[in-house]
C-alpha cells in the first residue's frame, strides 16, 4: 500500500525528534517520511523535507498530493509542552495543511493526529490539547523495556536528543514509520468525540536472522555438498553408488533414441560390378592395336580405348573440390594445416563446411532432417532425471535400485557446471596452445589442448611448464570422463569421426577418378614401346618364316613340310604377339575396369559425398550447440536456484544509543543445529522432478536477460519448448552469459519464499530451533547473549491490554484514581521477514478528557473557534468567543456553571 506520513513540527526542542528519526532512517529502521515546519506552509504551496535512508531533500507536498496510487496519508502535528518558551504551530497552519491534503487526495484515506510531547515534570501549559476530528495522543513520558516492567520517567532533561530518544519509538509507532510494519494503530480508528485524548507509548523489537537465513538458504539450496535425495510417495530415494554405470547406460539409451542424428541417408553402391576384359574383347583390342601399330598410331588407339569409358563426372567433382579450396582438402583428407601442424576441430569443421558449400546444390533439403528439438529436450530431460529421479521421457527413466529410485550424488557426475572448467594453462604457454580454457565435456577441445601441449613441450624453454600443464589436464580430465555429458560428447565425436573417415574415403575414391587421366597418358606413352617390341618379334618371326619358304623353293624340303612349317611359325608368331599384347596391356585393362566401375559408382559417390559433408556440418553444429547447452544445463544443476539471495533494498545497521523500549538483536548461527535443520528441510522440499520448476524459472530469467533472442522464448507449460525456438543463437548467447554471470536471485527468492511459507505453516519448530541465541549490543557497547523470551519479553504476548498502566504523572488525581492511564488499546504487529522478526507494540490508554491533563492551561480563553461544528477544518472566526463547552466535571471544578456559547443556539451541547 502506498502511504505517506507527514509530521508538522513547530520547531525548537521537538526538532530533536527529527534528528533521532533521521538517524534511525539511516540505520534502516524506519520508512520514509516528510517533515514540515510552519515557515514551509504558505498560501501558494507547502514545502517539506523528505527524509529517506537518512538523506534529507526538499520537496513540494503538491507533488505528493497529486500522485496517483496514494492510498493513505497521515498528518501528525506535534504539540510540544517542554519549556516555557516552546513555540507551537498556529492552528491555521494545521488546518491549512489538513485542508490542502484533503482537497488534493483522490479517494485516499486521511489520518489526522495531534501528538503532544512533554516530560513528566513539564513546566509549561498549553491552552488547548485536543482537536475535534483529530486523534490526540499524549506521548507517555516514560521509557521501559516492555509492558509491565519498571520504567524510567522522562524528566529534567534539557538536551533535545535526550528528550526525543525515549519518545521517538512511540511517535514512530503512531506514525506507522517502523520499516516492515508501515501501519499505524490510528489508521483503523475513528477520532474520539469531544475534547479527549489518550496516553500512548510504543515498543519495538527487531531480530535480525539474515545471517542464519542466508546460511540455511545456502545449505538447503547448494548442490556443492551433494544433490538432495527426492521423496517419492513418502519414501526417500537413494544415491547411486556406480555413477559411471548409470551415466553410461543413460547415454546408451539416449543414443538409441537419436542415432539418426549421427548419420544421414546414403545410397548403396551398385551390387554388380563390371566384368573383366575377356579373350574375345582382348582379340578385338589386339587386332586394333596391330592395325594402329602398322599405321604408326598406337598412342591414339590407346587414348580411344580409354576414352570410350567415361568417368568425367567423378573427375569433375574431384577437380572442383581441389580447384576451389586445396587447403580445405588438405585439412580434411590429411588432418594437417598448410604449415604442417595438426588442425584443431574448429579448423576441420571450417574445411568441411567450405567443401560442402562447393558441392551443395540444394538437394539436401529434400530429405527430413533429424528433430534436434527432441534431441536437446531429451538431453535436458535425461540430465535432470539423473539428478532428481523424475520420469520425463519414455526410455530415459530414472535409475532403479531395488524398489527405490536412485539419483547421482553430485551435479558434476551428470553435467559439470562452468566452475569446473580447466583454466590451469600458464600464461607463458597461452600463445602456443589452441586454447587456455576448456570445459570438462569438451572432448574435442581437450584433445586439441593436449596435442598443443605435447607440441609445446618439444620447444626450448617451454618443455617443463607444458609437461606439467599436460599432467594437470589429464588428471583433471580423468575426474569427469565418466560424466553423462562426456558420454554424450563421445557419441557426437564418434559419429563425426566416422563421417569424416567416410568423407576421406570418398575423396580418395574420387581421387582415383581424377588420377585416371594421368594414368591413361602413361598407358598411351607405353604403347609405342610395346609396338616396337612387337615389331622386332614380328621381324624375327618373318625371318623364321622365310627359312622354310627358301628351303621349299630350293626343294630341299617337301612342299607339305614347308606349308606345315609356315603354319606353325605363323601361329607361333601370332600367339607370341597376342601374349605380349595381353601382358603388356594389363595396366590398360585394369584402367578400363576401374573406369567402368567408376562409371557405375560416380553418381552414388557424388551423392554420398554431399550427404556426408552435410552430416559433418550438422554434427559440427550439434557439437557446438552441445557445448552451449551443456553450459546452460550444467549451470542449472550446479545452481538450480540461481545466484544466492538478493541484497536487501535497505540494510539495517546496529544502533547503540537506543531507548529501553527499542531493542535490536542478531541471531547467532549454531552450525550443528543448522545442519540438522537443513537436513530436515532438504528431505521435505525436494520431491521427484523438482528441477522442472527450476528449469522454467531459468528460462524465464533468460527471456529477460538474453536480448533480443530471449524476448522470444516461449514457455507454454513445456519445459522443453525453449529448444524449438532460435536454438543456436539462444544457446550461444545464454551460455556466454551464464559463463560469466549466473542467473540472478529471482529464481532463488521465489523458491525460498515457498520454503518459508511451508515452514511457517507446518514446521515453525525448525526455524525456532535456530533462533535460540540472540546477541544484543548494549548502550555501553558490550554484547550480551539473550534467549528469545528475554529478548522479546512481553511483546511476544498477543494480549496485553488492561494489565498495565502508562505513566500517569501528567494526569489529575481524579484520572489517576479512576485508572484512566490503564492500557485500553494494544496494537501489536508481529512480522516475519524471512527468518528475521519484527514486533511493534503501540499502546493507548483510556480516553482522558483534556482538563484532566496537567498540561492544559484553562485560565486563558484563546480565540479558537471551529465555526460550524460539522466542519472540523473551518478557519476560526476572530470575532466569536470560541471557548468550547466544558463537561459536567469541569463545571463542578469551576466556580459556578459556565454560560452556554451562542454558537449552540442557547441549548445544551
Amino acid at each position: 500500500m502506498s502511504t505517506h506520513t507527514i509530521i508538522l513540527s513547530p520547531g525548537g526542542i521537538v526538532d530533536g525528534l527529527k534528528d533521532v528519526l533521521t538517524d534511525w532512517s539511516a540505520a534502516g529502521l524506519i520508512s520514509d517520511f516528510h517533515w514540515v515546519t510552519p515557515d514551509m506552509v504558505a498560501s501558494d504551496g507547502i514545502d517539506a523535507l523528505h527524509i529517506s535512508q537518512g538523506r534529507i531533500t526538499a520537496v513540494e507536498l503538491s507533488s505528493l498530493v497529486g500522485t496517483r496510487g496514494v492510498e493513505r496519508v497521515r498528518l501528525l502535528s506535534l504539540l510540544p509542552a517542554l519549556a516555557e518558551d516552546d513555540s507551537h504551530s498556529d492552528l491555521s497552519d494545521e488546518m491549512r495543511l489538513a485542508q490542502a491534503l484533503e482537497s488534493g487526495l483522490d479517494n485516499a484515506a486521511l489520518t489526522l493526529a495531534r501528538v503532544i510531547v512533554a516530560q513528566s515534570d513539564a513546566p509549561t501549559k498549553v491552552p488547548q490539547l485536543a482537536l475535534p476530528g483529530w486523534h490526540t495522543v499524549l506521548l507517555s513520558p516514560e521509557d521501559s523495556s516492555e509492558p509491565g516492567a519498571g520504567r524510567t520517567q522522562v524528566q529534567g532533561l534539557d538536551d533535545p536528543a535526550e528528550i526525543a530518544r525515549p519518545l521517538a519509538p512511540a511517535l514512530a509507532a503512531f506514525a506507522g514509520l517502523w520499516r516492515g510494519v508501515e501501519e499505524s494503530p490510528l489508521d483503523a480508528r475513528q477520532p474520539e468525540p469531544g475534547r479527549v485524548l489518550r496516553l500512548g507509548r510504543g515498543f519495538y523489537r527487531r531480530l535480525d536472522g539474515a545471517a542464519i537465513e542466508e546460511a540455511l538458504r545456502q545449505s538447503v539450496f547448494s548442490m556443492h555438498q551433494g544433490l538432495p535425495l527426492p521423496v517419492v510417495q513418502g519414501a526417500s530415494s537413494v544415491y547411486v553408488e556406480d555413477s559411471a554405470l548409470a551415466t553410461k547406460r543413460m547415454s546408451e539409451q539416449f543414443w538409441a533414441r537419436h542415432g539418426d542424428v549421427l548419420k544421414g541417408p546414403r545410397e548403396e553402391l551398385p551390387s554388380q560390378g563390371p566384368t573383366q576384359v575377356g579373350f574375345g574383347q582382348a582379340l578385338k583390342y589386339f587386332f586394333g592395336f596391330l592395325w594402329a601399330a602398322l599405321c604408326n598410331a598406337p598412342r591414339s588407339w590407346a587414348a580411344g580405348v580409354v576414352n570410350a569409358v567415361k568417368a568425367k563426372t567423378a573427375a569433375g567433382v574431384h577437380s572442383l573440390v581441389f580447384g576451389n579450396d586445396p587447403s580445405a582438402y588438405q585439412v580434411v583428407a590429411g588432418g594437417v594445416r598448410s604449415d604442417g601442424l595438426p588442425a584443431n576441430w574448429q579448423e576441420v569443421d571450417q574445411a568441411l563446411t567450405s567443401m560442402g558449400q562447393v558441392l551443395d546444390d540444394g538437394e539436401l533439403d529434400h530429405y527430413a532432417h533429424p528433430d534436434l528439438q527432441l534431441f536437446w529436450n531429451d538431453y535436458r530431460a535425461a540430465s535432470l532425471t539423473l539428478a532428481d529421479g523424475g520420469d520425463r521421457v519414455r526410455g530415459l527413466g530414472a535409475v532403479s535400485i531395488g524398489s527405490r529410485r536412485g539419483v547421482l550424488r553430485s551435479p558434476e557426475q551428470i553435467v559439470p557446471g562452468p566452475r569446473h572448467r580447466f583454466t590451469e594453462v600458464p600464461p607463458n604457454l597461452a600463445p602456443n596452445v589452441s586454447r587456455t580454457v576448456v570445459q570438462p565435456y569438451d572432448v574435442r577441445g581437450i584433445s586439441d589442448l593436449n596435442s598443443s601441449l605435447q607440441i609445446a613441450a618439444q620447444q626450448p624453454g617451454l618443455g617443463m611448464s607444458a609437461t606439467q600443464a599436460e599432467e594437470r589436464l589429464n588428471s583433471w580430465h580423468a575426474a569427469y570422463r565418466n560424466s553423462f555429458a562426456h558420454h554424450v560428447a563421445d557419441g557426437i565425436v564418434w559419429g563425426l569421426a566416422n563421417v569424416q573417415h567416410e568423407v576421406r574415403g570418398l575423396l580418395s575414391r574420387l581421387a582415383q577418378a581424377a588420377g585416371a587421366d594421368s594414368e591413361a597418358e602413361q598407358v598411351a606413352a607405353e604403347q609405342k614401346k610395346l609396338a616396337r617390341r612387337m615389331m622386332w618379334v614380328s621381324i624375327l618371326a618373318l625371318a623364321l618364316i622365310a627359312v622354310p619358304i627358301v628351303l621349299g623353293v630350293m626343294q630341299r624340303i617337301a612342299v607339305k613340310m614347308m606349308v606345315i612349317a609356315l603354319i606353325v611359325l605363323s601361329v607361333a608368331w601370332l600367339i607370341t604377339l597376342l601374349v605380349m599384347f595381353y601382358k603388356g596391356q594389363r595396366r590398360l585393362f585394369h584402367l578400363l575396369t576401374a573406369r567402368r566401375q567408376l562409371e557405375l559408382e560416380q553418381e552414388v559417390l557424388h551423392h554420398n559425398l554431399r550427404f556426408a559433408l552435410a552430416d559433418c556440418k550438422r554434427l559440427s553444429r550439434v557439437y557446438r550447440d552441445f557445448l552451449d547447452w551443456s553450459v546452460v544445463i550444467g549451470s542449472v544443476l550446479d545452481q538450480p536456484f540461481g545466484a544466492g539471495s538478493s541484497e536487501p533494498a535497505v540494510r539495517v545497521y546496529d544502533v547503540n544509543d537506543l531507548p529501553l523500549s527499542t531493542r535490536l538483536g542478531r541471531a547467532v548461527v549454531d552450525d550443528r543445529q543448522l545442519m540438522n535443520v537443513s537436513a530436515a528441510l532438504r528431505s521435505i522440499v525436494y520431491p521427484t522432478q523438482w528441477l522442472d520448476s527450476c528449469w522454467e524459472a531459468w528460462v524465464t530469467d533468460a527471456r529477460e536477460r538474453v536480448q533480443p533472442v530471449g524476448a522470444r522464448i516461449p514457455l507454454n507449460g513445456d519445459p522443453g519448448a525453449v529448444f524449438a525456438y532460435e536454438l543456436n543463437d539462444l544457446g550461444a548467447a545464454w551460455a556466454d552469459l551464464l559463463s560469466t554471470a549466473p542467473a540472478d536471485s529471482s529464481v532463488s527468492d521465489r523458491r525460498w519464499s515457498e520454503v518459508l511459507r511451508y515452514v511457517d505453516d507446518r514446521r515453525p519448530d525448525l526455524v525456532n530451533a535456530l533462533l535460540q541465541r540472540i546477541v544484543v549490543t548494549e548502550r555501553s557497547g558490550e554484547s550480551i547473549v539473550l534467549a528469545p523470551d528475554d529478548f522479546f519479553g512481553g511483546l511476544a504476548q498477543s494480549e496485553t491490554a488492561g494489565r498495565q498502566r502508562l505513566d500517569s504523572s501528567l494526569l489529575s488525581d481524579e484520572a489517576k484514581t479512576s485508572g484512566d492511564s490503564s492500557v485500553d488499546v494494544s496494537f501489536r504487529r508481529d512480522v516475519h521477514l524471512g527468518m528475521s522478526r519484527i514486533i511493534v507494540l503501540a499502546q493507548l490508554s483510556r480516553a482522558v478528557e483534556e482538563f484532566h491533563v496537567s498540561l492544559l492551561d484553562d485560565s486563558t480563553a484563546g480565540p479558537v473557534s471551529w465555526g460550524d461544528a460539522a466542519d472540523p477544518f473551518a478557519m476560526p472566526d476572530e470575532q466569536t468567543d470560541v471557548r468550547p463547552e466544558a463537561s459536567p466535571k469541569a463545571r463542578r471544578r469551576d466556580q459556578g456553571p459556565a454560560p452556554l456559547p451562542d454558537v449552540f443556539g442557547g441549548e445544551a451541547f
